[in-house]
Parts: structure tokens; C-alpha cells; sequence
């Protein structure tokens, strides 16, 4: 009768091994390539004590500087700049992590009507908006083609890029408050908005 080889798992490679893995998938240094927005794993450290134990250290060195010192992309395909698809990716990070993040840029790609389906003008990147965040508490510039009179709210036209429609907006998708009888804050979800403003200044100051 063959005798049964048991598959290999992490805890049976050599710690030396184990310590490299970990500090592949939880560099110290984010990379300087845009990579998708999405939060840090932690699903590594729920695995085991034992890996818990010998992977912390690692993961908090690549926690401290992850969401302020890398840079976040998003594509996604929507009708609109109020996206479910971008609300649900920012809310898919803590608010106190995504208070953090220095460097995203959002593309919204156009669909046909409220389709998810991608229309002939999608493959254009002048179709496409782009969200760049410039203050870490919501507040985001918004650079769009120029569509017919009405169908957006006004913004200005902006030479800088190249003629394109700029405006300013805010967008929370958390609410922090006091809960009832105590000091503790609690974050409570609230109705995703955007709000308008007018001007880079007053959206930062509305961010504050």
C-alpha cells in the first residue's frame, strides 16, 4: 500500500520561508505603482495563533503607511458621477482608514443609460470622469465632458483640462455622533450624498 504524502502548508515550510512570505504580502514600503482601492487583509493573521503571532509585527509596519503613503486606483462603468459601484468600494474601507488616504483617482466609464453595460463611448477616455481626492475627508475634484445644456448641474470650464467641465464636490458616507447617555462615538450609516461647492477653497473648508 503507498504510503499517503500529506500537501505542504505554510506552518510546515521553514520559519525563515514563513517570515519572507509575510513580508512579501505585507511590504513595509507601499509600491509606487497605482494599485486597486480595496482595504488591507487581515484574513492572513485570523488563520492560526501560531501565524498570528509571527505576522504581526509585519502587517502593522505595513499598515502604518498603506492607505497614506500608496496610491489608489478605481474603474468602474456608470451612468452618472454618483456611482453605487464607487460608494460601495469607499465603504468597503473603515472610515478612520479611508481618513487616511493621500493619493486616489477615480474613473467613471459611460454606460447606456442606467445599464451596467458599457456604451460605444467608453473605450474614449475624453467620455470619461475623473474623480481626484483632494482632501481626506470626502472632498474630491470631478473633471467631466461637457454634455447638453441641463443635463448636469453646472460646473466651470476649465483650460486646464482641456476644456473640460471642473466642479467640487463632497461626498460622506458615514456619520459620527454620540451615542445616548454616553461619551462613546459611534459611526452611524447614513444616505450617501454629494455636495456641491463652489470652488476648491470652500470644499476644503467644508471638509475641515
Amino acid at each position: 500500500m503507498a504510503t499517503q504524502v500529506s500537501s505542504p502548508t505554510l506552518l510546515t515550510l521553514p520559519k525563515e520561508l514563513r517570515l519572507e512570505i509575510y513580508t512579501i504580502l505585507y511590504p513595509p514600503t507601499p509600491s509606487e505603482s497605482p494599485f486597486p482601492l480595496s482595504p488591507l487583509s487581515y484574513n492572513l493573521l485570523r488563520t492560526s495563533k501560531q501565524i498570528y503571532l509571527e505576522c504581526l509585527s509585519t502587517y502593522i509596519a505595513c499598515y502604518n503607511d498603506f492607505y497614506s503613503a500608496s496610491k489608489f486606483t478605481l474603474s468602474v462603468y456608470g451612468s452618472s458621477d454618483t456611482s453605487p459601484e464607487i460608494e460601495q468600494q469607499i465603504k468597503s474601507i473603515s472610515e478612520k482608514d479611508f481618513n487616511r488616504i493621500t493619493n486616489l483617482t477615480i474613473t467613471v466609464r459611460p454606460t447606456s443609460g442606467d445599464s451596467s453595460e458599457p456604451n460605444n463611448g467608453s473605450r474614449d477616455p475624453e467620455n470619461n470622469w475623473i474623480f481626484t481626492l483632494v482632501h481626506p475627508y470626502g472632498g474630491w475634484r470631478i473633471t467631466r465632458p461637457r454634455g447638453p445644456p441641463g443635463k448636469f448641474v453646472p460646473g466651470v470650464v476649465s483650460s486646464e483640462d482641456g476644456g473640460r467641465i471642473l466642479t467640487w464636490r463632497r461626498f460622506r458616507p458615514w456619520i459620527s455622533r454620540l451615542s445616548p447617555g454616553s461619551s462613546e462615538t459611534v459611526v452611524v450609516p447614513t444616505k450617501a450624498s454629494w455636495d456641491y461647492h463652489a470652488g476648491e477653497k470652500k470644499l476644503i473648508a467644508a471638509c475641515r
